[in-house]
């Protein structure tokens, strides 16, 4: 099991221990992938906490477990006590309170193999990441939009392969579109009075009809207007086993003539504007009952940043960046091409494939807003996106991985 991380965060969480007032855990919330479980601890005051691994007693069939000490921490009278979440590694949790001033949280986890923590503040909360024997996460959640998934095979290949070739089961090629916003969250405004949550949404409908026409499986994270949280964004990426995740979005900037498309992947960065751009996008977990900002995805990279696919995110970001320029400057030639660009993007944290956030043109400039609100527009971003995709699954995906 590794726990590196673990050591630097209980060394910041040292820091806290001078915490004035106890800390009460209000409650604790799952977030299951197939091959992992996000678990986040709501807490009202920052405080200290400890990890302890214990392995598997198979004897007494008891599973791995981990547990999570919670110091100067009372249980809230509205947690529950056991739960048993639907998928993922971790089967069921069950919190106590051991002593006067210190709660225990044990998860259950067959096959625990990883795991590890981090802070997020404002208000405090301490997630645990576990990994462990997979588990099939149901890819329609109890609560929430449904997902629209169509599924059609990959072109045959031009040729069959040899004879006594080795074969195995193919499974179409997935591509999840993530229309950023939605619902109770309209996004930015434009300049004409749209909102980024319904342009984003077009375009998304509009490449998934190009991308189905060519064999591949589309999953849109919602298929209407409704509000869907950050985490289960890429959380329902991971349950489809998607190849690729695009989080589509519109921008906003306090200068009006700003105008250009920009392509981000996960990672830190020190740019003010694209530290300004990650607070307007991560903001949205406020919808959701959390509020995330460009230095807590920032704790989060610290950790996270060794197992995510950063060298096949940034090829795909280009290969999305190059298909939209492309095929936008074809027919309006003064589209800017604002580059590639490492971001601190929740929406991207824990997705387990290539994934990218773009931004597809300034709902704050007039030109921009105008072209964003007409078909004509969202076809031809369709299009470059379409363009991308394809690109980097058919030749992009070989060479990062060679």
């Amino acid at each position: 099991m590794r726990a590196t991380a673990c050591v630097a965060l209980l060394t910041l969480a040292s820091v806290w221990a001078s915490a004035a007032r106890a800390a009460e855990l209000h409650a604790i919330r799952p977030v299951p992938a197939a091959d992992y479980t996000r678990v986040v601890f709501d807490l009202g005051e920052r405080t200290t906490y400890r990890l302890r691994a214990e392995p598997a007693n198979p004897a007494a069939l008891v599973p791995a477990r981990l547990y999570v000490d919670l110091d100067n921490t009372k249980l809230g009278a509205g947690v529950r006590t056991h739960f048993s979440p639907a998928g993922g590694p971790m089967l069921r949790w069950r919190s106590i309170q051991i002593s006067s001033d210190v709660t225990r949280v044990i998860l259950d986890v067959p096959g625990l193999s990883e795991y590890r923590a981090f802070p997020l503040a404002d208000p405090f909360r301490l997630v645990v990441v576990v990994h462990g024997t997979p588990r099939p996460v149901p890819s329609v959640p109890a609560k929430g939009p449904e997902i629209q998934t169509v599924a059609r095979p990959r072109p045959a290949p031009a040729e069959p392969p040899a004879v006594g070739a080795a074969t195995k089961p193919s499974r179409p090629f997935t591509v999840v579109l993530d229309p950023g916003h939605g619902g109770r969250d309209p996004g930015a405004q434009g300049v004409n009075g749209v909102w980024e949550k319904d342009v984003v949404l077009a375009v998304a409908r509009a490449a998934e009809r190009r991308l189905v026409a060519a064999g591949y499986q589309v999953i849109l994270t919602r298929d209407r207007d409704v509000f869907v949280s950050l985490d289960q964004r890429a959380t329902r990426a991971n349950a489809a086993r998607a190849d690729l995740f695009v989080s589509l979005h519109a921008n906003a900037s306090p200068n009006a003539p700003t105008s250009g498309i920009e392509t981000y992947y996960l990672s830190n960065s020190n740019d003010r504007a694209t530290i300004r751009l990650a607070g307007m996008e991560n903001h949205l977990e406020r919808m959701a009952g959390e509020r995330v900002t460009a230095a807590d995805v920032s704790w989060i990279l610290s950790d996270m940043i060794q197992n995510y696919k950063v060298t096949e995110s940034l090829s795909f970001a280009r290969q999305i960046q190059d298909g939209l320029t492309g095929q936008l400057r074809a027919q309006y030639r003064d589209v800017r091409d604002l580059g590639v660009k490492p971001g601190p993007f929740y929406v991207l944290v824990g997705a387990g494939m290539p994934a990218v956030l773009v931004e597809l043109a300034f709902l704050t400039n007039e030109d921009e807003a105008r072209r964003l609100a007409g078909a004509a527009y969202q076809e031809a971003l369709a299009d470059g996106l379409s363009r991308g995709i394809q690109q980097f699954a058919e030749h992009g995906m070989m060479a990062s991985n060679l």
